[in-house]
């Protein structure tokens, strides 16, 4: 697997000890100018993730990379004995290289079938949530690197093909910019994907030249996939037309890339300008022209709700439409149970129906659930070796005994208000939620943990309490390691999001 094959013979009849797919992943990781990052490789053990895996660990042989590298491969269980002989391809290769694996399996057909969904968005959702928790993981270290990166193994073709797709779904100048080269999964884990230059022949020419193995999903070739009939029956016809169709695509998704960047810099200042708490003003609305308007509406809508999933141009035109009503109390559905209101001179949410989970009791060493969350408060000074629960996402280790008095659970209260441990001042939760970005659909389901007399101790992800919580606490949970002080009488409130 690791062979140097001789000098490859490039296109041009250059020579050179490395391929063109390891020049341009050179260049690409040299722009990010990061150096000890950990590196999650999404690992499906296809043509294009393994040229990607082998061109990293190459990198990282060189001495140009600092950081670890971890393979991360999820059992979709899509294709019964073929997805369990993928699972086994790539831990072989795993131990090959010598790189820690992050294995996992997820009935993805029974996910799509119990939310009525289609079969590769959740395919999708389940693999980014996947790579972002083995991301997170990977910053348990000492000490922790500002940030992980999730690589996937997207290429040319690919971009070619999706923005072939999304302009057949009649996607606007934002779905056209195509498959983007990174974002951000979250605040410390920015998913990239360096391929997006090297088109499929430069992938299999590495494979070729380092003599690499790879599987073969049979699943490619069956018409019964959108994206498969794009690439073998509609690229093939436009290249009659057109014989650099996939260049012509990308191009036009590239420029588009830059004038949609123009645009939301620009309605991201115009957004700041409009906002009356957080609702939006009408009559600077109003002013805007329609492009800039629609992706004020839009960024606002996403910020609000977590995101833009199911969020259509038909849903942004209907909150729109509300501008030119006039008339206060007049409403626009969005999808989850949404609604934006027209509150006399502004665009208002009306926050998420239903009420939050029954507040339940912190009974220790008992794992509670609460909404999307498990809560665990352990009453021992190390964290525990292991947990059947799943991942901590949020911990906090409390010095001292734990309270006779109970602790317990509970949503979002009118009136809740704390003060940060890092600040002076007291400041409402609902205000702090806005300021972490918690999406109004999860609000209301979002844990607080209070006293037995319902003083607030501790917001996970947000905050502790300082006029209520223990001095000396200690956050940063590793599961299974040893922390400072744990000598002293203490006890672990932990916190993890339940797996979907």
């Amino acid at each position: 697997m690791f062979q140097e094959s001789g000098r490859h013979q490039g296109r041009k009849g250059r020579t050179s000890l490395e391929s063109s797919l390891e020049r341009s992943l050179a260049e690409f990781l040299a722009r990010l100018d990061v150096r000890d990052s950990p590196l999650v490789v999404g690992v499906s053990g296809g043509a294009d993730s393994m040229a990607l895996l082998d061109a990293l660990w190459r990198w990282k042989e060189r001495g140009n990379w600092t950081g670890g590298i971890v393979v991360a491969h999820l059992n979709h269980l899509l294709r019964g004995g073929e997805s369990d002989g993928d699972a086994e391809f790539v831990r072989g290769v795993a131990e090959r290289y010598g790189l820690p694996l992050a294995l996992e399996r997820c009935d993805v057909a029974g996910v799509a079938q119990a939310r009525r969904a289609n079969l590769e968005a959740v395919a999708r959702e389940c693999r980014y949530d996947f790579l972002h928790r083995v991301a997170l993981a990977s910053l348990e270290t000492e000490p922790p690197p500002t940030e992980a990166l999730v690589l996937t193994a997207h290429n040319f073709d690919d971009q070619a093909e999706t923005v072939l797709m999304r302009l057949l779904r009649g996607s606007g100048a934002s779905g056209l910019t195509g498959i983007h080269p990174q974002r951000h999964l979250s605040d410390a884990v920015r998913l990239i994907r360096p391929l997006l230059d090297v088109d499929r022949a430069a992938v299999l020419d590495h494979c070729r030249f380092y003599g690499l193995d790879f599987r073969v999903d049979q699943s490619n070739f069956s018409i019964d996939y959108l994206r498969n009939r794009v690439r073998h029956e509609l690229l093939v016809t436009l290249r009659d037309y057109n014989k650099a169709i996939s260049a012509t695509l990308v191009r036009t998704a590239t420029l588009l890339r830059d004038d949609e960047a123009c645009l939301q810099d620009l309605a991201r200042a115009h957004r700041q300008r409009a906002m009356v708490g957080e609702g939006l003003a009408v009559e600077a609305l109003e002013e805007l022209p329609p492009a800039l308007r629609r992706r004020v509406v839009r960024d606002w809508i996403a910020e609000q709700r977590g995101g833009l999933n199911r969020l259509t141009a038909a849903h942004v035109a209907a909150v729109e439409r509300l501008l030119g009503t006039g008339q206060s109390g007049r409403k626009a559905a969005l999808p989850g149970g949404l609604v934006v209101q027209r509150v006399f001179e502004t665009l208002q949410f009306i926050d998420a129906p239903g009420a939050p989970p029954t507040p339940r009791w912190l009974d220790p060493g008992e794992p509670v659930e609460f909404g999307d969350f498990w809560i665990l408060l352990h009453p021992e000074s190390s964290p525990p070796a292991r947990l059947t629960v799943g991942p901590v996402r949020w911990s906090v280790r409390i010095p001292g005994e734990i309270p006779a008095n109970p602790w317990r659970v509970r949503g979002r209260a009118p009136g809740d208000w704390l003060r940060p441990t890092a600040s002076c001042h007291r400041i409402k939760l609902k205000t702090l939620m806005i300021r972490h970005k918690i999406p109004v659909t999860k609000r209301h389901t979002w844990p607080v943990i209070v006293t037995g007399g319902d003083q607030l101790i501790w917001v996970p992800g947000l905050a502790l309490n300082a006029e209520q919580a223990p001095p000396h606490h200690q956050s940063n949970y590793q599961q299974g390691g040893e922390q400072s002080g744990a000598s002293q009488p203490s006890f672990w409130l932990l916190v993890g999001e339940k797996v979907k």
